[in-house]
């Protein structure tokens, strides 16, 4: 029987984590920033939130309830499929996400396009497979592929409770992520949006819940909020604007705004679909990899 991994705090800033992306964060890892950059907040025992946000009405929804269900979106859905297209921090050059997970089975498939809009050049095709623990990674552009890829098993894990989220050590305050077990990190901004949660709606007083608008056909939470000079600077973007799905804490629609309006990062969810009505998960076909170079 495998050991669990134990998800353990480290201490350093990560340029991802402040620009709210989750691109390049494939294994579960812990973060931290200045305590004077976030306001106090005492956080309570979440325990059982889980169960509980499910049942409450709209009157009841606290900052908390949003907060941490958009930081444990996996524990409301099993399976998910869509599109996805994040600026990740670069409206000029997007990456679009097709995907269709299988959580309890482990089993995943993605395609990552990255094009810049300014010339409409393709910068980027990926697509991945995922199997049990096997990952093949295919570049259509170079005509190879890899199957040397981390794939995350949640089982293997052990999970850190809500109020071992966000902790403090000394002046700086450490955030624990959960492992990404959709193993499509690269729609994690909606999926698992743990770094753009922990970013900006880590100070309860920066941002507001108003009411709840439908998005592609899902009941979400408005969240307008604000930035702090320090992300601000991070992210370009002085406010925000969060579309939640209230099933799942899914982030479904996220723009940053600079300080004249306009438009300077976003996530948008093209279209999404979970459990019995999500897409199987595409296989590897046998001929896929025929004429292409294997790196390792």
């Amino acid at each position: 029987m495998k050991d669990k991994i134990v998800m353990l705090s480290a201490l350093f800033v990560s340029a991802a984590v402040l620009a709210g992306t989750a691109l390049y964060h494939e294994k579960p890892s812990s973060q931290t920033v200045k305590a004077a950059e976030v306001k106090q907040y005492n956080y309570p025992q979440q325990a059982d939130i889980a169960e509980k946000a499910d049942t409450v009405s709209d009157s009841e929804v606290t900052k908390d309830t949003v907060y941490y269900k958009m930081l444990n979106t996996v524990d409301y859905y099993d399976r998910v499929s869509g599109t996805v297209v994040d600026a990740n921090g670069n409206i000029n050059q997007p990456i679009t996400v097709e995907f269709e997970c299988d959580l309890s089975k482990v089993s995943a498939h993605s395609k990552v396009t990255m094009t810049d809009i300014r010339n409409n050049s393709l910068i980027m095709s990926d697509e991945t497979y995922i199997s049990g623990m096997e990952q093949t990674k295919i570049d259509n552009l170079e005509k190879s592929f890899s199957k040397d890829g981390y794939v995350i098993d949640e089982s293997e894990y052990v999970i850190p409770s809500d109020d071992e989220r966000v902790t403090s050590i000394g002046d700086e305050y450490c955030y624990s992520y959960r492992p990404n077990s959709t193993n499509v990190p690269e729609a994690g901004s909606c999926l698992l949006p743990q770094e753009i949660v922990f970013s900006l709606l880590t100070d309860r007083d920066a941002w507001s819940l108003n009411g709840t608008e439908n998005y592609l056909g899902r009941e979400c939470w408005l969240i307008n909020g604000q930035t702090n000079d320090y992300y601000a600077a991070k992210l370009k973007a002085e406010r925000f604007m969060f579309l939640v799905d209230t099933k799942t804490g899914v982030l479904l629609k996220y723009e940053g705004y600079d300080s004249g309006g306009n438009i300077v990062d976003y996530v948008y969810a093209k279209e999404i679909s979970f459990d019995d009505s999500a897409d199987s998960v595409k296989t590897l076909p046998a001929e896929r990899l025929s004429g292409l170079t294997q790196k390792y």
